[in-house]
């Protein structure tokens, strides 16, 4: 959402509790970009317009930037809000490559133009749904991997995929929850503050910059334009 209008993106479709991929009822198990023809008549369109009422909403009282709504369709088909998660979502990804393949800046581009812009550059309608999903996949107690890995949006294949997950299990086992002061007086764990031994992420560091290095997450967009304007970390 920009200073002078709000964009809206694409919808996804939430599976929740799906039986190929975990037994757990209400267990998060992915999502699946929809369009209109996916969708009860009329639905897409009431999304999109919720979408926009709660994006003037939110205007108003200064927010800028990416959000995304959790919504429920009821059987007589009103479009019901759920959750506001004013931050980038766990489908970004999915609609990056949409806006991609439709020539589109992708979302998280359009976010940082509304922090530098008074108005949002005009933009084409919002980006066809191909047919992008992501899954979910839960482990075994035994700590083996429950369904196999495959290539990602961003070209990623297997090796990748399995070298972004060591790099996340090294770096939660070495973060630790700071301590702070209960209202009580008391010294707990902190439930927002952590700390990571630096050495730690100093390891970590080349191994994530190579991988950016090979598989940028924005291509197209070139980064050296930001950096001139001072917008951003450098280098």
């Amino acid at each position: 959402m920009g200073p002078d209008r709000t964009l809206v993106s694409g919808v996804s479709h939430q599976m929740v509790g799906y039986g190929p991929l975990t037994d757990v009822w209400g267990a998060h198990c992915g999502n699946q970009l929809v369009d209109g023809s996916d969708l009860t008549e009329g639905v897409a369109a009431a999304c999109e317009r919720v979408t926009r009422a709660l994006g003037r909403v939110l205007r108003e009282i200064g927010f800028l930037g990416l959000f995304g709504l959790d919504l429920l369709v009821t059987p007589d088909g009103r479009v019901v809000v759920l959750e506001i998660n004013p931050r980038f979502q766990r489908v970004t990804s999915l609609l990056n490559a949409a806006e991609r393949a439709a020539g589109l800046l992708p979302m998280p581009g359009v976010h940082v133009l509304a922090f530098v812009l008074d108005a949002l550059p005009k933009a084409a309608p919002g980006a066809p749904a191909p047919g992008y999903s992501q899954v979910v996949g839960y482990a075994h107690e035994d700590g083996t991997v429950a369904m196999d890995l495959w290539p990602g949006t961003l070209g990623m294949g297997t090796a990748e995929m399995e070298e972004i997950a060591d790099i996340v299990a090294t770096v939660l086992a070495a973060v630790r929850p700071d301590k702070t002061h209960s209202a009580h007086g008391t010294i707990e764990q902190s439930k927002s503050k952590f700390h990571l031994d630096a050495s730690v992420a100093t390891s970590v560091e080349p191994r994530v910059r190579d991988l950016l290095a090979r598989h940028p997450v924005y291509p197209e967009i070139d980064l050296s334009l930001f950096a001139a304007e001072g917008i951003g970390p450098q280098g």
